[in-house]
C-alpha cells in the first residue's frame, strides 16, 4: 500500500491526473497557453521565479508532450497559510498548461475543510466529491476560467489544488 501511495504522489506531482492544456482559461490573470516570457511578465508582483532544474514528466495520455515545472512561487500565502506553487509547462510549446498548489505545512489535515470552504464560496458547490474517509479525496469546481480539483492524501498529509483549463478537463469530454 505504501508503494502505491509514493507512486500515486508521484504522478500528482505534477496534477498529472487532471490537467489538460488549451489557452481559454487563466489563473490570477495569467492564462493558460501563455509563453514563460509572458507569465513572468504579467506575474513579476507575484515572486515567479524561473526553476533551476525543472522536474520533468514523460508523455503519457493525458500530456501527449510531457510536461516540466519551468516557474515557481514559494512561499504563496492561501488564508495565512504558505503553498508552494509550479507553473507547469507542455515540454513541446512551452506553454502554460496548468498550475498546481502544494500545502507547504506538515499538517493539511486542518487545512482541507477551510480552503475546501473557500473555494465553494468562491466557485459555488463542488461538481464533485470521491473518496472521503480512503487514501485519496478529491473535490471538483467548475468554473468559466478553470476547473479547480482540491486533492488531499492523509496518509502522508499531501494537500494540493490543481488549476486547469476548463475545456478539456475529464468531466467535459463526457
Amino acid at each position: 500500500m505504501r508503494s502505491f501511495i509514493k507512486c500515486f504522489l508521484g504522478i500528482l506531482a505534477f496534477g498529472i491526473i487532471s490537467f489538460a492544456a488549451h489557452a481559454d482559461g487563466s489563473w490570477q490573470g495569467i492564462p493558460f497557453g501563455a509563453s514563460i516570457d509572458e507569465v513572468l511578465s504579467r506575474g513579476i508582483d507575484m515572486g515567479i521565479v524561473r526553476v533551476e532544474n525543472p522536474k520533468r514528466i514523460p508523455a503519457g495520455p493525458k500530456a501527449p508532450n510531457g510536461l516540466y515545472d519551468a516557474l515557481r512561487i514559494e512561499n504563496y500565502e492561501i488564508s495565512g497559510s504558505k503553498y508552494e506553487v509550479s507553473l507547469v509547462f507542455d515540454a513541446k510549446t512551452d506553454q502554460l498548461w496548468g498550475v498546481v498548489l502544494k500545502f507547504a505545512g506538515k499538517d493539511a489535515r486542518f487545512e482541507v475543510q477551510g480552503l475546501a470552504n473557500a473555494l465553494t464560496e468562491k466557485y459555488g458547490q463542488p461538481v464533485s466529491r470521491r473518496g472521503e474517509g480512503t487514501a485519496l479525496q478529491e473535490i471538483i469546481w467548475h468554473d468559466k476560467q478553470a476547473r479547480i480539483t482540491l486533492m488531499y492524501v492523509p496518509i502522508v498529509s499531501h494537500l494540493q489544488l490543481n488549476y486547469e483549463p476548463p475545456s478539456h478537463s475529464i468531466d467535459n469530454k463526457l
